[in-house]
């Protein structure tokens, strides 16, 4: 919610990820799975704000006194390296520079009280920011940021709506945390997919799973290859300008199917 400042709190009325994440959170309760999705609402709404901001750092200028933020308790806390907000779900913007996995959860998110919401949403957060920055950038596929960014939102937009639980939360699944077919890692799958069926593979799949096995949320089956996108173009055309009085006649070479 929003606050006044005072203390070493600014007023987070005036910081864009604090109402873009508040934002989220209408966003998640709205969509096709009505309610607050779950074990947390609190990745999703930080990964909606962080995909329109272009920034991990979720509320930055949070601390009045330029502390950087925390997340989690004992022995497993993380510190974040320069974000001044209230998380970063870049984990190599973190101290140990190590993915935050189901694992971690365990270990480092119930101080003692329950499971905090905002340190279980950690994990899924992190997976889906790999996958915008790391994953798509990456071989194979070596996307420029924007394009990475514009899957990465399409992606979300689309499963997002249609998770219930984004995976599981007890420790027998580790480490394929996301085999529900109503998970995170199912539901984005299925957004990639474009012929029906996630068992002969995506267009990303390779990359989705990357990102999401790598906090231990995603599945051993379906075999994981990339596949997909039959009958698009598969050369890039060759545009001839020929000049003519006051115009310009183009034409371009068949891209093939």
């Amino acid at each position: 919610g929003f606050y006044r400042s005072g203390g070493v709190c600014a007023n987070t009325g005036e910081i864009a990820h604090v109402f873009d994440h508040e934002w989220g959170h209408g966003m998640d309760f709205n969509d096709l799975t009505f309610g607050v999705s779950q074990p947390s609402g609190e990745g999703i709404a930080d990964v909606y704000a962080a995909l329109r901001l272009g920034s991990s750092c979720i509320g930055p200028g949070f601390r009045r006194d330029g502390a950087v933020c925390q997340n989690g308790f004992g022995a497993g806390r993380t510190t974040c390296l320069t974000c001044t907000g209230v998380r970063d779900i870049d984990y190599t913007a973190h101290q140990d520079n190590t993915p935050h996995t189901l694992t971690w959860l365990f270990f480092s998110c119930n101080g003692g009280g329950g499971f905090s919401v905002h340190c279980m949403g950690q994990i899924y957060s992190e997976a889906i920011w790999d996958l915008y920055k790391r994953e798509l950038q990456g071989a194979p596929y070596n996307y420029d940021d924007n394009t990475a960014l514009e899957i990465t939102m399409r992606l979300t937009f689309i499963a997002a709506g249609n998770v219930d639980i984004w995976h599981a939360l007890n420790s027998a699944a580790i480490p394929w945390g996301g085999c529900g077919s109503n998970m995170g890692y199912m539901t984005y799958l299925n957004a990639d997919d474009d012929d029906g069926s996630i068992n002969n593979g995506t267009p990303h799949m390779q990359a989705i799973f990357n990102a999401f096995n790598a906090h231990e949320i995603a599945c051993q089956l379906p075999v994981v290859q990339d596949s997909g996108c039959s009958g698009t173009p598969n050369a890039q055309p060759v545009l001839t300008v020929v000049p003519g009085d006051m115009s310009a006649v183009l034409s371009w070479t068949d891209v093939g199917a």
